[in-house]
């Protein structure tokens, strides 16, 4: 499911309330996994499709950062090869976060 986000202030990314936060409460990290499809690129970072301003784009799950084509729309080195829909572990990576401070 396709989510629509909002442009942080300070940057070219989505706002933190549209991101998996780490340190939310249970319910609402739980709710954010749940209406999100989740992909997984060669590292192990969580990405999933978002809307902005009705365009479709990936989004860094955690940090918010945006892509259009592979292209990471704040910064010309980060860019996107592969991503696999592997909602399972996906899920796990993000769950995992909750232990990082």
């Amino acid at each position: 499911m396709t989510q629509a986000v909002h442009l942080a202030d300070s940057c070219y990314a989505a706002r933190e309330r549209d991101c998996y936060t780490p340190t939310s409460k249970r319910k609402f990290r739980e709710q954010w996994i749940a209406e999100h499809t989740l992909y997984l690129d060669e590292n192990g970072r969580v990405y999933t499709d978002v809307l902005l301003n009705g365009e479709p784009l990936i989004m860094d799950a955690m940090t918010g950062g945006l892509y259009r084509d592979g292209q990471c729309l704040s910064s010309s080195r980060l860019q996107l090869r592969e991503l696999t829909e592997n909602r399972e572990e996906a899920e796990k990576v993000l769950r995992e976060m909750r232990n990082v401070t």
